[in-house]
């Protein structure tokens, strides 16, 4: 009865709160501190063998990685009856896979369509090659997933368990075993369940792989160079600069600048050679070499992509485009695009680029608001702010010197997406497992102190069960504000999987000749493509008026060719006939190279 109670109350908070579930744990935490204050011996016996549990399993360390890695992807695919893998929505992830497909496909970029023109979209370059802007970090995860299963989303799956047990691994380097298990499947559930880095493309959980892999092995070559620990230091490092190589340079900054000073420190110290030698061979050796072997990689992907070893993709997109324009430095080229949709987002891009020159936009409160809601939150939060002494540790300063190296990279960017902060996730975490080894260290003098401290772990679990029970009715993720609560993910575009659905039923191959209205949003994409466009089951091209339509479809001749008005709700699908021909369409211009 009571079970049934708590679930009902549950479902009721979740419901009545839908838009933002900050505010259930913010509820629930009220309620926590009341009942720490009337009943302070509530339920101890049960949190003390629940704890004595956790002990036992911290104490094996590998044991533990295995747990934290695998619960909160578990516990994903468990729900895959009722919440399938998600559907890619924008244009982010659409590039990520095409990468993706063409990686899957053993190729590290695609030849230009002749007839390019039509499959123009954001965040692709046509010229020299057809391939996604991005470096192929995220890309290789989604690969090995579609190489697998068929199914990129498993790469996501992948790479969030390899970032859990990073973290578990990272956290045992800076707090007790048991505070390492409990603070990375709390975190890990928190963020994976129903969050976007495990429920979209985008990305983030292999960002914070990386920096999770370099905050670890950082305090243990400090305290003992092993090959291991500068292996995963240069592998971390080699994840980053293919994945967010600007937040990974500014993590890596401090990081490296403190192992050199140790460096330093043990070669004056040296009174012989077999002492250097016990530090370079071990450390120094290993790092030159994955560092240089991960400089020559990224120079042949950017020369067989762009034909130069030091043009990155990014650059490619930003000159023929005018986009992303993501540092205050950069000087916004003025570009003439050819298709209404791409060019009111390089205008989007450009009034962002413009407000970020102004000093009151160097940190947004909406901002700050979505880095705080997604990765504390109330519950995490309160750790900190009952233990603010937890700044004030010698041994987390260099922890704190790194993340603000980040937080002021991210200041320099126009963004307030999680995963540009995903390189410091690690310090996030380690900040609130010791704030709450702090709070539940002075519950040992005060029972209704540790009784809140032990509430935390329960409201998160409490929310993620609000999360999972309202269901879409928490969020949305075509909700433009659905970054705002730590929930964000979603099923993504359903409307665009259900069109494939419906051709995938019809015999033969596609051509979709998709056509906008002028207030099309450019971020509801449609002309996203494979790899290999012309043995792709459904090929999506622009409508570009009569002629050139004519010329596409003699190309692909050997398809059944279908006009979709993206823009009609509902949505409209047809055969493509020469009356559709007269239709209006949006304007092009042909004139532009």
């Amino acid at each position: 009865m009571t079970n049934a109670v708590a679930w009902i109350v549950i479902y009721a908070l979740a419901l009545a709160l839908r838009l933002d579930l900050n505010w259930f744990e913010f509820i629930a935490l009220a309620l926590a501190a009341a009942v720490s204050v009337a009943f302070p011996r509530l339920g101890s016996k049960s949190f003390s063998r629940f704890e004595r549990a956790l002990a036992r399993i911290g104490e094996r360390r590998v044991l533990s990685i295995w747990i934290a890695a695998l619960l909160a992807p578990t516990l994903r695919l468990a729900l895959l009856p009722v919440l399938p893998p998600p559907q890619p929505l924008v244009t982010d992830e659409y590039s990520h896979l095409l990468l993706a497909d063409t990686l899957a496909h053993g190729r590290l970029t695609n030849p230009p369509h002749p007839l390019w023109p039509h499959f123009e979209t954001i965040h692709v370059i046509q010229h020299p090659t057809y391939n996604s802007m991005y470096l192929p970090g995220q890309a290789l995860f989604l690969a090995l997933g579609q190489a697998a299963t068929g199914v990129p989303w498993a790469g996501v799956v992948l790479s969030f368990a390899l970032m859990s047990g990073a973290l578990c691994w990272m956290l045992q380097a800076w707090v007790p075993p048991k505070w390492a298990l409990l603070g990375s499947v709390l975190w890990s559930l928190r963020v994976g369940l129903f969050g976007y880095w495990m429920n979209s493309y985008w990305g983030g959980a292999v960002g914070a792989l990386g920096g999770a892999l370099v905050l670890g092995a950082w305090p243990r070559l400090r305290r003992q160079p092993r090959l291991r620990n500068a292996a995963l230091l240069g592998v971390g490092m080699l994840v980053l600069l293919n994945t967010r190589p600007f937040e990974g340079f500014a993590l890596c900054l401090p990081v490296v600048a403190s192992l050199a000073w140790t460096l330093r420190a043990t070669a004056l110290r040296a009174v012989n050679g077999s002492s250097l030698r016990r530090v370079l061979v071990p450390v120094v050796l290993p790092l030159l070499g994955i560092a240089a072997a991960a400089v020559a990689m990224l120079c042949y992907y950017n020369w067989r992509v762009t034909g130069d070893p030091l043009r990155l993709p990014y650059t490619v997109n930003q000159q023929a485009y005018g986009w992303p324009m993501t540092l205050i430095w950069q000087t916004p080229p003025e570009i003439s695009h050819r298709h209404e949709d791409m060019r009111r987002y390089y205008d989007w891009e450009l009034g962002e680029h413009i407000d970020l020159l102004s000093p009151a936009a160097a940190a947004p409160p909406s901002h700050v608001m979505t880095l705080w809601s997604f990765f504390l939150g109330p519950a995490l939060t309160l750790p900190l702010l009952l233990c603010l002494g937890v700044f004030r540790k010698r041994r987390l300063r260099p922890l704190l010197i790194a993340a603000a190296c980040v937080l002021a990279a991210v200041l320099l960017e126009q963004s307030r997406y999680p995963h540009y902060f995903s390189t410091a996730a690690g310090v996030i975490l380690v900040l609130f497992v010791e704030g709450l080894r702090r709070l539940y260290a002075g519950g040992r003098r005060n029972p209704r102190l540790l009784l809140l401290a032990r509430s935390v772990p329960l409201v998160v679990c409490l929310a993620i069960a609000a999360r999972g029970i309202a269901g879409d009715a928490v969020v949305s993720r075509t909700n433009p504000d659905y970054f705002t609560s730590w929930c964000c993910g979603g099923p993504g575009d359903l409307n665009r999987a259900g069109i494939i659905r419906q051709l995938q039923r019809i015999p033969g191959k596609h051509l979709v000749i998709v056509r906008y209205k002028l207030s099309h949003s450019f971020m509801e994409a449609w002309i996203e493509n494979a790899a290999d466009i012309g043995q792709a089951p459904i090929v999506w091209a622009r409508d570009l008026g009569p002629v050139r339509n004519q010329r596409l479809i003699a190309w692909f001749k050997d398809r059944r060719v279908w006009l979709l008005a993206a823009d009609e709700r509902p949505l409209r699908l047809s055969r493509y006939t020469p009356a559709a021909e007269n239709s209006p369409f949006p304007p092009y211009r042909p004139e532009l190279k």
